[in-house]
């Protein structure tokens, strides 16, 4: 899977983080349909927030940037004609 591991949220007021329940809500696919499409590099990597002491993932984000740019690529790309 492909993850991209910081330690401190860096957000401003136009790019915030989202958790997985919002991203499904945005893109109207199921939790394993994301984590299936990020592992195969077809939607954008997560952002995972570690905890300070122990090093350990605590949960996984992704930047609403890279959400939004996902589904307008997806309205951009034609549509293929099934034969």
């Amino acid at each position: 899977m492909i993850t991209e591991t910081i330690e401190k949220p860096t957000t401003t007021t136009t790019d915030r983080l989202l958790d997985i329940a919002e991203v499904m809500a945005m893109v109207r696919i199921s939790r394993t349909q994301i984590f299936n499409l990020v592992k195969v590099g077809r939607f954008p990597a997560t952002v995972r927030i570690l905890d300070g002491d122990d090093r350990r993932i605590r949960k996984s984000f992704w930047r609403l940037s890279d959400v939004q740019s996902w589904i307008t690529d997806l309205q951009l790309k034609p549509k293929t004609q099934k034969k």
